[in-house]
């Protein structure tokens, strides 16, 4: 199928671009023609846009020589194929020890957008893009809808809403780049009648100082989408640095070697979804999330109770929340939830604490939260240091696996664990659960049962809470040390 590629301005019709045959182009920066080589064909951006002698064109590349490029009004390139834009020189460091920097740098002037629609085989690489787009009309900076695109070693910076914008792409990897003081960094849409598979990576990139890092809406009814988030760092945001919004069950992510620091919430995921098509899988491994100012994860699934959450290998520390301060999962309550499976391995809680003036009842104050979970896996994890409790189980059944420690933790009631209404721990024949220097306000330096009795006898009621596998009578399950009421 032939493709056509056409440049439209804000303020102009839409000019049809020629077919190109690998050519090579240079783009200069503005009134500064010195840097062309010979004999090339070399113009300023705007010369480019306004088609004065050549608009841009498929099958080229276009280089951008060291400099400043004003842009003066935006660019809508429609049914693009195969177009390169890069900048020359070395990436370099910029106004943040985590930003890099391009020595060519494209900065819009009067809210400017570049918009990529219905394109094909796209790379933006070596550019430093600043101060596009429009918060009042919530203009994005950079706009792609595209079917194979890369993003590589690409700085967006001071952008005013959204720094890029991803509607329906398929096969799109952000790889190498940093962001910078944009009001969002990146968003991504799968619309319900998205038409083909796709996959996302992003993939050692920074995000530092910004409201929001990563969004994602998942909408798509038909296709597959892959998501992975790779080495990426995240630094001062004042919302979720990565949120995920979710009406199907057509979806992975993959999360490995994430560092998320100083965020409001790391990591955000909202399931709601009836669709049994697939089960999706979400991890995130070998990651460190710390000094969160509402709580690290929060993961919330609702409508369908398949998929399978699995945290693994990570610390979370120093964050500050109420009802899980740390990481917070909750379900709904009227779901067959044992077809959710929840996996808690390798986990390092530390230090993480309550939020000072939120009105919560005390005893809510938790740091590992699980509501409405009827299959949850904890194994090999540590609790240390923490203020509110380590372990509340609200509805909640779980089954501990390997060596757990609760070490130096605090709360009104049950430093250690806290039972609240009908929750139940199962423990493998595997699991040693050691509760040392623990201390609560009021009940339960290690552990506190609150939850109704269901069982009497003798004239004693007895709240069953603890169950042992068939043929391990006489194992020892747990240590206690010094814990304190």
């Amino acid at each position: 199928m032939e493709l056509c590629l056409f440049l439209q301005w804000l303020f102009l019709s839409s000019i049809a671009l020629s077919l190109g045959n690998g050519e090579v182009f240079f783009v200069h920066p503005n009134n500064d023609p010195s840097q062309c080589p010979n004999d090339t064909h070399c113009y300023g951006i705007n010369e480019y846009a306004d088609g004065i002698p050549y608009n841009f064109m498929n099958d080229s590349i276009y280089y951008f020589l060291p400099g400043v490029h004003n842009l003066n009004r935006s660019i809508n390139i429609e049914w693009g194929s195969n177009l390169t834009f890069q900048g020359k020189g070395m990436m370099m460091e910029g106004p943040h020890t985590t930003v890099m920097e391009s020595p060519v740098v494209i900065k819009c002037i009067s809210n400017a957008t570049i918009a990529f629609g219905n394109c094909n085989n796209l790379l933006l690489s070596n550019l430093t893009i600043k101060n596009c787009g429009n918060y009042l009309y919530r203009n994005p900076g950079l706009i792609i809808s595209a079917s194979s695109a890369v993003l590589s070693y690409m700085s967006l910076q001071e952008i005013q809403w959204t720094s890029v914008q991803l509607n329906d792409v398929s096969d799109i990897m952000v790889n190498h780049s940093s962001f910078y003081k944009n009001d969002h960094s990146i968003e991504a849409f799968y619309n319900y009648d998205s038409l083909f598979h796709s996959s996302l990576t992003v993939n050692k990139c920074n995000f530092t100082e910004q409201n929001r890092g990563l969004y994602l809406r998942l909408d798509q009814n038909n296709v597959f989408v892959d998501v992975k988030v790779t080495d990426a760092y995240l630094y001062k945001s004042n919302f979720d640095c990565i949120v995920v919004i979710s009406t199907t069950s057509q979806y992975n992510i993959h999360v490995d070697k994430l560092v998320g620091i100083g965020c409001h919430q790391v990591f955000s995921l909202k399931h709601n979804s009836t669709s049994f098509v697939h089960r999706p899988f979400i991890a995130i491994t070998d990651s460190l999330f710390s000094q969160s100012s509402w709580r690290a994860l929060m993961f919330f699934w609702y409508g369908s109770a398949v998929g399978t959450f699995h945290l693994n290998s990570t610390t979370l520390d120093n964050n500050l929340g109420t009802f899980g301060s740390a990481l917070l999962i909750a379900t709904d309550e009227l779901l067959d939830t044992k077809k959710l499976l929840i996996l808690l391995y390798n986990l390092t809680f530390d230090s993480n604490g309550v939020l000072p003036n939120v009105a919560i009842k005390q005893s809510l104050a938790v740091t590992l939260g699980l509501l409405n979970c009827g299959n949850i896996n904890i194994s090999n994890c540590t609790f240390s240091n923490n203020r509110g409790s380590a372990l509340g189980l609200v509805n909640t059944i779980v089954t501990f696996f390997g060596d757990n420690y609760f070490i130096n933790n605090a709360g009104r009631k049950g430093g250690g664990i806290i039972f609240i209404i009908t929750s139940y721990i199962y423990l493998s024949p595997d699991a040693y659960l050691s509760f040392i220097n623990n201390h609560a306000d009021v009940t339960g330096g290690a552990i506190n049962i609150y939850q109704p009795a269901v069982y009497y006898a003798h004239g004693f009621s007895v709240a069953l809470c603890f169950f042992q596998f068939l043929g391990t009578k006489n194992k020892t399950y747990f240590y206690f040390d010094n814990n304190t009421a």
